[in-house]
């Protein structure tokens, strides 16, 4: 970040005084809220759906695609269940990781989500 202002003319200054307190993302902590693994899993299938799968012109493709996001949640599900063995994790995270993944499989069929527009992707020919 430094050197992207010091290439658009600006300088570099330390203010030996300064204190500074950190306000910790809490996201170290054991309690960790499942919001955010929900999320996880609801935009990781979303963004494949939309970005990868739609996107995708032959059979092959797609059917390639198709084999990649089920090796991801299986390999997801195991990742998830030696972590909860090991005591790294609760068996509540992945719970919450397996219902956005399923929200996003049932979002997807929806009229809502049917009504956006699908992405313009530029390729470079």
């Amino acid at each position: 970040m430094i050197s992207k202002l010091i290439v658009n003319g600006y300088r570099a200054c330390v203010v030996s005084d300064a204190s500074y307190e950190h306000n910790d993302g809490k996201t170290s902590v054991k309690k960790l809220r499942l919001e955010p693994i929900f999320a996880r899993g609801f935009n990781h299938y979303l963004y494949w759906h939309r970005f990868l799968y739609k996107t995708a012109k032959s059979g092959g493709r797609r059917a390639w695609l198709r084999f990649c996001i089920c090796y991801y949640k299986v390999m997801f599900r195991f990742y998830y269940t030696l972590r909860v063995l090991v005591g790294r994790s609760r068996r509540e995270e992945k719970k919450a990781w397996t219902q956005g993944y399923n929200a996003a499989k049932a979002y997807i069929k929806t009229e809502v989500y049917k009504a956006i527009p699908d992405p313009v992707i530029l390729r470079k020919d």
